[in-house]
């Protein structure tokens, strides 16, 4: 009866599968011991793990007997004998003399530990360039820092091995205890456990029976790292294991206990791309909204391999600013664009598998396009994030505006753009006319003058707007400033249908600035609707003025009146317009 009993309860926490978070939350509460970071690997969806200061290798072959990841990684800078009689490769296949080796374990090879699992160490210290560029950004399920214990070290680890972790990977590290220091703001930080005594093990290592030492140094670099990423949760073990706890679940003990019963802590990577902003420090004036108009307008802006260094060079705003407008920011590096969640701005993680094929035109002429290019125009005129589709309108900005800001963009204010937008509800785009030129073709020759636009690209598209309006309308088409304007959300399917077209224009003619092209999908599709649904405004509509509002001298675009059939250009192109040899 004995063996049945220890036989049901080893394989009864192995029964489940752990899919979810809160699935292995519940688990390791159940079972609070960082010996149990295995089955998160056994019998989740993980398969990608590593350690960081392997020490003498008993944490890591229970993780290879355990769990038996298809890729397990090892740091560790110092391999001592044990190391060296477990896995020879830890000294680049030198072994140490046989008679240092007696009492020793025999390798993981001739046990057949670890033979299932792709085996890498990494004999170097944790944060040299080696270790960090071999292993890619977000390839990495189940990552335990048990490298060097102080605050220096591990405040320096933290954010190059998280950005390691997959969404939904987990983060952990050994040594997560305190004597009476006052824990950290961030969540989950209020509970930090107390050091206790040396284990019997520390003991017998000359530890001393005695409090273990205080680890508020790992504690203070977790928690104030926890306190940069308000959209994680620190959790942590309690190390009330025995070893007969362990047996029963077909664990050795011997693997697991240290010096210290310390607990580790862990976090969740989100799986979710959206990073909640910091809370505001600063109190919001309560007239900068009026009620109801928290779901009218978002701000929306964008930066993709830190275009420019436009992410690094981020200015704060002012406090009126970032109390009126919710701003959404979609990026491919978020880390890089954590001060701007700090300043209230909410991140959104997006990549190049996020602009769908069908998106993307059928014939695509190569223009050597590249990712961040698609996902820059994707995202300005191919689709509406689901994020935004909540509000009313979305006030576009280019990012630039809110680094040097070299094109002096204006961001419009909160209230008089809410004022304006409640006179003229039937209003589904907001443009500013360009500040400069006046014309689109004027901007294809000062585009091609500075080289912002290959030749024979710009005139491949003049070509064709000019056999389907005609030269002399071509030459009317009105050019507007793009770096901001305003547009409708939701029910809108000639907008929609506008932007797409020229998303799908700039692809396929492998064009760069969006007002060569966003003008002539306009004429196109003005022709096929009617009222007001287009405003154009003056530049200096987007200052402040008090007498009259925003939006002065706002009015519907002029555009040359055309047939979308006309035939009156040459094979050759329009001549008039100066892109033709």
């Amino acid at each position: 009866m004995k063996m049945l009993l220890v036989f049901v309860l080893g394989t009864a926490c192995a029964a489940a599968r752990l899919e979810t978070k809160d699935q292995m939350i519940a688990f390791l509460r159940a079972h609070p011991s960082r010996a149990y970071f295995s089955r998160l690997v056994r019998d989740g969806p993980y398969d990608v793990a590593m350690e960081v200061g392997v020490a003498d290798g008993r944490f890591s072959e229970h993780f290879l007997i355990d769990a038996q990841p298809k890729t397990w990684y090892m740091v560790e800078p110092f391999p001592n004998k044990m190391l060296q009689a477990r896995y020879p490769p830890s000294t680049s296949g030198r072994r140490a003399p046989r008679r240092q080796l007696e009492e020793m374990p025999t390798s993981w090879a001739s046990r057949g530990i670890g033979t299932t699992s792709k085996l890498r160490f990494f004999k170097a210290l944790s944060l040299d360039q080696s270790v960090l560029d071999a292993i890619a950004p977000e390839s990495v399920d189940f990552i335990y820092l048990d490298g060097a214990h102080d605050y220096a070290n591990v405040a320096r680890e933290l954010e190059p091995y998280y950005r390691m972790l997959r969404p939904g990977g987990i983060l952990a590290g050994h040594d997560y205890c305190k004597y009476d220091e006052r824990p950290l703001a961030c969540r989950g930080c209020a509970d930090v456990p107390a050091c206790v005594k040396y284990t019997e093990y520390g003991v017998r290592h000359g530890k001393g029976d005695r409090r273990a030492a205080n680890q508020w140094g790992v504690v203070r670099a977790v928690q104030e790292w926890l306190a940069r990423h308000p959209e994680l949760e620190v959790y942590h073990t309690i190390e009330n294991f025995t070893r007969t706890s362990l047996a029963q679940d077909g664990m050795d003990y011997d693997l697991v206990i240290t010096n210290t019963y310390n607990p580790s802590w862990y976090v969740f990577k989100p799986k979710s791309s959206v990073i909640a902003p910091m809370a505001k420090r600063a109190r919001c004036d309560s007239t900068s909204r009026t009620a109801g108009a928290q779901k009218l307008v978002v701000l929306f802006s964008y930066n993709f391999g830190n275009f420019r260094g436009e992410i690094s060079r981020y200015r704060k705003q002012t406090q009126k600013f970032s109390c009126a407008y919710d701003r959404f920011f979609f990026t491919d590096l978020v880390d890089v664009a954590r001060p701007l969640a700090d300043d209230g701005w909410i991140l959104s993680k997006v990549s190049a598998d996020d602009v769908p094929v069908e998106a993307l035109p059928r014939v695509i002429i190569p223009r050597d396009v590249s990712d961040g290019w698609k996902l820059t125009k994707y995202f300005k005129f191919g689709h509406i994030p689901r994020a935004l589709r909540s509000y009313e309108y979305t006030l576009h900005v280019d990012f630039s505006a809110f680094a040097n800001n070299p094109n002096r963009y204006i961001v419009p204010e909160f209230a008089h753009l809410s004022r304006f937008l409640r006179l003229h509800k039937s209003t589904e785009l907001v443009l500013w006319k360009h500040g400069q030129r006046s014309f689109a073709f004027q901007e294809w020759k000062a585009t091609v003058g500075y080289r912002l636009e290959k030749v024979p690209n710009i005139r491949g598209f003049a070509r064709s707007v000019g056999r389907r309006f005609g030269c002399a309308a071509v030459s009317k088409v009105p050019l507007f400033e793009l770096g901001v304007f305003m547009r409708k959300n939701n029910n809108t399917p000639v907008l929609n249908h506008m932007f797409v077209n020229t998303f799908r224009t700039l692809i396929a003619y492998g064009l760069k600035r969006d007002q060569n092209v966003l003008p002539f999908a306009m004429m196109y599709h003005l022709n096929m609707t009617k009222g007001n649904w287009v405003l154009q405004c003056p530049k200096e509509a987007k200052l402040p003025n008090h007498e009259r509002g925003m939006m002065g001298g706002c009015g519907a675009p002029v555009f040359p009146s055309v047939s979308t059939r006309s035939s009156n250009a040459s094979h050759h192109g329009c001549g008039h317009l100066g892109l033709t040899p």
